[in-house]
C-alpha cells in the first residue's frame, strides 16, 4: 500500500538493475539475521522485538515492481 506517512527504499546494484541475484540465496541470509520472520515466500516482516520493517525480494524494470514467487533470480529489494 502506498503512502506519503511511509518511506520506500530501494535496494539494487545500479541504476539499471543489471545485477541479478538467487532468491534462494537471499532467502537464506534474510532467515539467517534472526531479526526478521518470512511472511510469504518472497516477503519478510519484523520479528516482535525488532522495530517495524516490510521487506519485498521483487524483480523490476525502471521501477515498476513484481513479486513473482516462481522466480528464480530477482534484481531488486524493497522496503516500504
Amino acid at each position: 500500500m502506498w503512502s506519503n506517512i511511509y518511506l520506500y527504499y530501494e535496494i539494487r546494484s545500479d541504476r539499471n538493475y543489471s545485477q541479478k541475484l538467487a532468491v534462494a540465496e537471499i532467502v537464506k541470509i534474510l532467515e539467517e539475521t534472526g531479526l526478521l520472520k518470512k511472511d510469504a515466500p518472497l516477503l519478510f516482516k519484523n520479528a516482535d522485538f525488532f522495530p517495524w520493517l516490510s521487506l519485498s525480494i521483487v524483480w523490476t524494470r525502471d521501477g515498476n515492481y513484481h513479486v513473482d514467487n516462481k522466480s528464480e533470480l530477482v534484481n531488486a529489494n524493497l522496503i516500504p
